[in-house]
């Protein structure tokens, strides 16, 4: 019974995120920046979770768990909706290449650092690496809310489509290098430190590759054929979603990644069915990923202890250094005398790290006796990391624009 009240509990703050009502704050300046990244939603969760009113506990969720591997389905498959084959050809090369540098020294600085904290607590060097990468995957990209940030852009028309699209193509990259570290590593042998294994990568990632393919095919010939009726058409997606999450976590692989490949299958096949694809897929996107950031904060245990401080104090300086070295190159490869305002943006978390985080949380790695911190523990660094980042984005933007406007008055 009260596992059935908290699935009502966290369905219905889902579907209230999903509201007109709440769409409106959604349309404020601050409000965009709490509901975009899910801060709003991850609050909501540890409010009512076992460090708030203890409404909902881990293991209610856990006893739940496809309802979560379904989410990360729905994450993955919108990511993957993404990888349209003409993006070589639409998106500008200096967006490219911002996407490949940020990738590159995120999980050059940030996850050296990480393992440079772990090491000075004594993890063993094989043991911390796959935590480090984890918490570089983690840094990877940066929000597309660029809302919150507008006001007096200046350069906005050029800077704002480059945040957006080095967005969504970064939130790529990361799901793949996730999906990739997903299997290459095993936390549970006997001899207490990481296992590494190219064939159990290899193996898991060209399982997830043969699921999406199969599940892309094969959602694609089933949607045509219910497509002549709303309720057809839903079952087959909720249909698709499900299985394609389902198998990758039984044979232990991604769901996000498996996802991925099948939303990136049935976005370049040809056919009608696509348009009212990707319609339910977006107007579905907030309600899932709002139960997700809940499901987060119910999740996160804050009890992170001293080297998990040390993980994000030092995390959020690599970070920062990252997302300087990123916006030099902005302005750099676009001839700005300024950085603009809005391009604080690219200073944020992506949304997409909370998804990967609780998808570790899931996972059989997170709580093996080896592991330098639990799955609960990672994802509450990342929600922290993720809420000073995003506050000292709004800072230092107001502190821009006051600068600015100082600047502009007359003397």
């Amino acid at each position: 019974m009260r596992i059935f009240i908290g699935l009502v509990i966290l369905v219905s703050l889902a579907l209230f995120a999903s509201s007109e009502r709440f769409y409106g704050l959604r349309r404020t300046r601050i409000g965009a920046a709490l509901t975009t990244g899910g801060w709003l939603m991850v609050g909501i969760g540890f409010a009512i979770g076992p460090h708030g009113m203890r409404l909902i506990l881990p293991e209610q969720l856990l006893a739940v768990a496809p309802l979560i591997y379904f989410c990360l389905g729905w994450v993955g498959l919108m990511v993957g909706l993404q990888a349209h084959r003409s993006l070589p050809r639409v998106v500008p090369g200096r967006v490219f290449g911002l996407v490949v540098l940020d990738a590159a020294f995120s999980l050059l600085i940030i996850a050296a650092s990480a393992e440079l904290v772990m090491l000075s607590f004594g993890v063993d060097a094989w043991t911390a690496m796959p935590m480090a990468l984890l918490i570089g995957i983690f840094g990877m990209g940066w929000s597309p809310e660029v809302k919150s940030l507008q006001r007096g852009l200046g350069d906005a028309e050029k800077v704002m489509p480059v945040v957006r699209a080095g967005a969504g193509l970064a939130s790529m990259l990361a799901l793949v290098l996730y999906g990739v570290l997903y299997t290459a590593f095993d936390f549970n042998p006997s001899a207490g430190e990481a296992m590494w294994s190219a064939s159990r990568m290899f193996g898991g990632v060209g399982m997830s590759v043969l699921i999406g393919l199969a599940m892309g095919l094969l959602g694609k010939g089933l949607m045509t054929i219910a497509q002549r009726t709303e309720g057809e058409f839903l079952v087959v997606l909720l249909g698709l979603v499900s299985f394609t999450a389902g198998a990758a976590t039984t044979l232990g692989c991604s769901p996000l990644l498996t996802a991925g490949v099948t939303g990136a299958v049935v976005v370049n096949l040809p056919g009608k069915t696509l348009e009212r694809f990707q319609r339910v897929i977006v107007d579905a996107e907030q309600p899932v990923a709002m139960l997700l950031m809940l499901v987060a904060g119910v999740l996160a245990d804050a009890a992170i202890g001293i080297m998990g401080v040390a993980l994000v104090l030092l995390g959020l300086i690599a970070r920062g250094g990252v997302k300087w070295i990123d916006r030099m190159h902005v302005r750099r490869s676009m001839n700005l005398t300024r950085t603009p305002p809005g391009m604080m943006s690219i200073a944020r978390q992506s949304p997409l790290a909370l998804a990967l985080a609780v998808g570790y949380r899931m996972s059989l790695q997170a709580e093996a006796p080896a592991a330098p911190l639990g799955g609960a523990q990672l994802l509450m660094i990342v929600i922290v990391m993720g809420l000073v980042a995003e506050a000292m984005a709004i800072v230092h933007h107001e502190s821009v624009q006051t600068a600015a406007a100082k600047e502009s008055e007359p003397r």
